[in-house]
């Protein structure tokens, strides 16, 4: 039975214990042990308690691929808010929310994403509870040239807030290994042979010769995000072509054509991370900007892992929709 001066209750472990309480010792010892219930030293509002670093798998719908599921582990941390007047949040519910969903399949990580949040919002009685996601998802794809099925590694992320006043909001989120080529490199090794060749042929068929012949740079392996808000129909398949069309994703298989065909991409359009942080947000907002609102967070990032460096290098691009369009339209007028 509840105990009429629960709420009196500083120091569950000073209780001493009554003949009453001995009539039903089962509700005695559910109430006595609830210390997350009770009150706290300091009675201070906590915006986020909860658990990190839970790893599970879920299946989802293949975003490339029609009609097949692929397994994703995902690296979960969920959150509630906690009262001043509560000592402490029950964990064990977070558990039994994320338990729930287990064995179960979802179109995609943000449905998996909204059951969740809203069941540990429901078994804490909270009045707002986040759920932040990384999933890794092996997908088949086609290879550039031989068209060889390469199992490949994607990372899709999400991150969701429900509150009792305003329901739920999503972001959505993209990560793949890309390639990318030095401009600098390439620039100096195509012009630091012109002194050399004009001493053998004209200056016009220099340029011609230099035009070409696709010259030398050094390459990194980098990791490049996108991350907005889940509004209207955007959808991680959209992400992945966003990603696909502005740089050079790379791939575990590749046969000798393969290996050509990404390797002459990445040297024919060699980026800085700068270009592709700004590459990836232009193909997205040329591609989705106008079924997003203006208020809509984007954010980008671009890292490479520098190849003759020590250091890597790291470029990131973030803010609404309206205020990266009005970016781009300024300099078309300009």
């Amino acid at each position: 039975m509840k105990q009429p001066y629960r709420e009196q209750l500083n120091n569950p472990l000073s209780y001493a214990v009554t003949n009453d309480d001995l009539t039903d010792f089962e509700s005695f010892m559910d109430w006595v042990t609830d210390i997350p219930s009770s009150q706290p030293g300091h009675p201070l509002y906590i915006n986020k308690a909860g658990i990190t670093d839970r790893e599970i798998f879920i299946n989802i719908d293949d975003f490339l691929n029609d009609g097949k599921v692929i397994p994703v582990i995902c690296s979960i941390d969920a959150y509630v808010d906690l009262s001043a007047k509560n000592r402490g949040i029950h964990m064990s519910r977070i558990e039994e929310a994320i338990n729930k969903f287990s064995k179960d399949s979802f179109p995609s990580l943000e449905e998996y994403a909204s059951s969740l949040v809203k069941e540990v919002a429901a078994r804490q009685e909270a009045e707002k509870a986040y759920v932040f996601l990384k999933g890794m998802a092996i997908v088949d794809r086609p290879t550039p040239r031989s068209g060889k099925v390469s199992s490949d590694r994607f990372h899709i992320i999400n991150e969701s807030r429900w509150e009792k006043s305003l329901g739920l909001k999503q972001r959505i989120g993209f990560q793949a290994f890309n390639i990318a080529a030095c401009p600098c490199t390439r620039a100096y090794s195509k012009y630091c042979k012109v002194q050399e060749l004009s001493r053998i042929f004209s200056l016009e068929d220099v340029n011609k010769i230099l035009n070409h012949v696709l010259t030398f740079t050094h390459s990194q392996r980098g990791l490049v995000t996108i991350l907005t808000d889940k509004t209207g129909s955007i959808s991680t398949r959209d992400l992945y072509d966003t990603l696909s069309r502005s740089t050079h994703l790379v791939f575990d298989l590749l046969k000798r054509p393969d290996e050509h065909e990404l390797v002459r991409r990445a040297h024919e359009n060699a980026q800085f991370t700068e270009d592709v942080a700004r590459d990836t947000c232009v193909e997205f907002l040329n591609s989705h900007g106008g079924r997003l609102p203006k208020d809509a967070y984007l954010r980008i990032e671009s890292k490479l892992l520098e190849s003759i460096h020590i250091h890597s290098v790291h470029t990131i691009i973030e803010g609404t929709v309206g205020e990266l369009l009005s970016q781009l339209e300024s300099e078309a007028g300009s």
